[in-house]
């Protein structure tokens, strides 16, 4: 699923939130998440998006070309 994300009440037409991609256990390993990612990012790029935030497993999304927020400078704030 994507959701327009606006950050401090901004962008909101520009970036996504995607929920992280879940394939029933059966299913996995046969391309259906990769399908899944692939159409949704070409298709928000179609769309005019810049950008797409994920919260998952780095090592799966960053094969479709996502990157982890510190390589942005962007940390969890410390509670």
């Amino acid at each position: 699923m994507l959701s327009k994300l606006p950050i401090s009440n901004k962008y909101e037409n520009e970036i996504l939130m995607l929920s992280p991609v879940s394939v029933v256990i059966k299913k996995q390993r046969q391309g259906v998440g990769k399908f899944i990612l692939q159409e949704g990012i070409k298709l928000a790029s179609e769309r005019g998006y810049k950008g797409m935030i994920v919260e998952g497993d780095f090592r799966y999304y960053r094969r479709f070309g996502f990157r982890t927020s510190t390589e942005f400078g962007i940390y969890a704030e410390e509670a």
